[in-house]
């Protein structure tokens, strides 16, 4: 009997900036990578972001009066 190896399935979204995309305002992109299986895809979410308030850690501004949305105000990006 042959032992079976079981694939991990994995799937991740990770929200980032594009900070070598900087416009005359001083902001920068807010791109979307999903990667299922180690097939990545990258979109760029249409919102924008100064850099120096962009928090990686918690994937949005930390600022009250830059209007990044939440990962999970995505959802509706995606369909």
């Amino acid at each position: 009997m042959k032992a079976r190896t079981l694939e991990r399935n994995t799937f991740a979204i990770l929200f980032y900036v594009r900070n070598d995309k900087i416009n005359k305002n001083g902001e920068v992109p807010v791109y979307m990578r999903i990667t299922i299986y180690k097939a990545k895809v990258e979109y760029a979410t249409g919102e924008r972001i100064t850099p120096h308030i962009w928090n990686q850690g918690k994937i949005k501004g930390h600022s009250a009066s830059d209007c990044i949305a939440s990962p999970n105000e995505y959802d509706n990006f995606l369909g």
